[in-house]
C-alpha cells in the first residue's frame, strides 16, 4: 500500500461515496485532510483504499 498525498484524496472519494453517507469520519478525513490518512493499492490508478481517521480505519474498493 502506498501513502496518497492530501492532494489526492479528491479523486479517490468515489470509492468511499457508500462509506461517506453512513460514517461522518469519513466525510471528515476528505474534507479536511489532516484529520486522518488515506493508502492506496497504486498510486496510478487506485482500486482499492483505506482511510484512517478520527473513528477508525475504513476499507473501500
Amino acid at each position: 500500500m502506498f501513502k496518497l498525498e492530501p492532494d489526492g484524496f479528491a479523486a479517490i472519494a468515489p470509492l468511499f461515496d457508500n462509506l461517506s453517507l453512513r460514517h461522518g469520519s469519513v466525510r471528515a478525513v476528505l474534507r479536511a485532510p489532516s484529520l486522518g490518512d488515506i493508502w492506496v493499492d497504486d498510486l496510478a490508478s487506485p482500486r482499492q483504499a483505506s482511510l484512517r481517521g478520527p473513528e477508525g480505519l475504513y476499507l473501500a474498493g
